[in-house]
Formats: C-alpha cells, structure tokens, sequence
C-alpha cells in the first residue's frame, strides 16, 4: 500500500522532530561499518504508545516510506506462533527490515511481578507458555539475543506501558519512547 509521506502526519512538531531526527541519525551509522569491526550490535528499538486511532501506526508507515524500509509486522497475539516459528521469522528477516510487533499489550505476555517476600521474579510469564504459544524470553531472545537481526529496525506498538515487563521495554532494547496523545488544538490546525 502506498505509505504517507512523514511530513504529512500530523502529530505534536517536536516529538516528529525528535523522531525523524533519531532516525535519521541510525540510518546513516548503518552504513559504519565501524559498529562491525568493534562487534557493537546495530539495532534500533521505539516504543509507541497512546490510545487506539491516534496515528501510531500511520506514523510507522510513513518512516518506513521516507527511509525506504521494508516492514515485516509479527502479529504476537496469534495461538499459532511459538517461539521456535518466531525465531525463525527473525532469522530470515533481510538486514535493514523494520520489525513491527502492534499491540505488544495486548499479546498475552504478562509482565513478571516481583514478590515482596522473597524479591523472586515470578517465572510465570517467562517460562510458561503465554496464551499466543510464545514466552517473554523467546521475545527478547529475537529482540536482542542470539537470534536477533542485526540493523533491523523495532516499533513496538502498546496502547498502556504500563503492563508491560521491565525487561520488555528497558533502554537498549528501546531507544526511545514516543507517546501519543489525542489530537490538541495545535495538532488540528497542522493540516490547514
């Protein structure tokens, strides 16, 4: 499908310019193959957050245009994805791809809690299998482990963050967090 241009959406000025700034900014080092010769892992990871129908996803699109990225979407709430399928879809990703994982609240993942006792993760989540067959750490194994992809792009899209595991969502994994809001007055009048 045709992708919207990034400067035609419509959203709060700074944080698109933050955002195409960053971008941009990892774009031009992929071509350094200075992060190669050191083994320095090259990826990119953004948290998209706000509520259903604010542009998240139009936001994607329109990077994945204005860079000319290919966009491979993992839907993570299907009961036939397992860990062994999500790491193979991972492995056979081309390099500069953008991965977008919508709805990561949503995908039955839980977030491991802390017990007050015993200051113990609570493996639930990690070891047992999720209702969609995949487990936390066969995520962030494909995120940033063993079977990650190298200069690949991550959005994740949530509409709360706030459910979702620490580990999930921790600096390095995600560069950068963008929340959206419903539109203000200033976000309005941009189209006119």
């Amino acid at each position: 499908k045709p992708s919207r241009r990034m400067d035609l959406v419509v959203m709060q000025r700074k944080v698109k310019e933050s955002l195409i700034k960053g971008v941009t900014a990892y774009i031009v080092e992929r071509s350094n193959k200075r992060y190669v010769s050191l083994g320095i892992p090259h990826r990119r990871g953004y948290l998209l957050c706000g509520p259903p129908d604010c542009g998240k996803s139009s936001v994607i699109n329109a990077i994945a245009g204005d860079f000319n990225l290919s966009v491979f979407s993992i839907c993570l709430s299907s009961s036939e994805l397992t860990d062994d399928l999500l790491k193979g879809l991972v492995r056979s990703l081309p390099e500069c791809a953008l991965v977008l994982l919508e709805a990561v609240d949503a995908s039955g993942l839980e977030s491991r809690t802390i017990s007050s006792n015993n200051s113990k993760h609570n493996t639930k989540s990690s070891q047992s299998r999720a209702k969609t067959g995949i487990t936390l750490f066969g995520l962030l194994n494909c995120i940033d482990g063993a079977n990650a992809v190298e200069h690949r792009t991550l959005c994740m899209t949530t509409s709360t963050s706030n459910t979702l595991d620490p580990a999930l969502v921790h600096s390095g994994r995600i560069d950068m967090k963008v929340l959206f809001a419903n539109a203000n007055h200033d976000v309005m009048r941009q189209p006119f």
